[in-house]
């Protein structure tokens, strides 16, 4: 349900937020590190709220590294999202605007989700992916996250959308921010 915890399980396991006890690790080594340290992310992450910063898409895309624009298209593509981005007045060399504040939610979320599958991650946390899509949009999410599966990447989804939980394997259920069913998504 709303306000059971989700965002904040899907940021934990993404390691954009620091747990105030326990650990999310892996390997031994917590999220966090892997996320912030000097070689490529192990996790991509999509929030519900994409956060960008003030630059261009393509910067935002490739998390401010010297990434080319081939490498950036190729990461909007693999996240379905190119043909959202290339049509925008400048293209990938639009400028976000502090907080993403000169692009609509719909285009910041396919920043974001293009953020997310940048590079090579292993593990992709997508919070309420599916907000603010219409049909042919959720068609397309829905191949996307197909798609990644098959290439073998984990997918860790924040959602209710029943949609998407039938493309899961298994399903956490949780309630007032605990744990209240785990197991097989059937």
């Amino acid at each position: 349900p709303n306000g059971s915890g989700k965002t904040t399980l899907a940021a934990l396991v993404a390691g954009a937020m620091a747990p105030t006890s326990g650990a999310v690790d892996l390997d031994g080594i917590p999220v966090a590190k892997w996320q912030r340290g000097d070689c490529e992310p192990p996790v991509g992450y999509m929030p519900d709220e994409p956060a960008l910063l003030d630059g261009t898409v393509h910067e935002n895309i490739a998390r401010f590294s010297d990434a080319s624009l081939v490498t950036v298209a190729r990461a909007a593509m693999r996240a379905g999202e190119h043909d959202t981005l290339q049509s925008l007045q400048q293209g990938y060399a639009t400028p976000v605007g502090p907080h993403g504040s000169c692009l609509a939610l719909r285009e910041r979320r396919a920043v974001a989700m293009a953020r997310a599958v940048f590079g090579s991650p292993r593990i992709v946390v997508l919070d309420e992916p599916e907000i603010g899509l219409d049909g042919a949009s959720i068609r397309q999410l829905l191949k996307v996250l197909r798609d990644l599966k098959e290439e073998g990447v984990g997918l860790v989804l924040a959602t209710q959308d029943p949609r998407l939980l039938a493309l899961t394997d298994k399903i956490v259920v949780l309630n007032g921010g605990a744990v209240q069913t785990i197991g097989p998504t059937a």
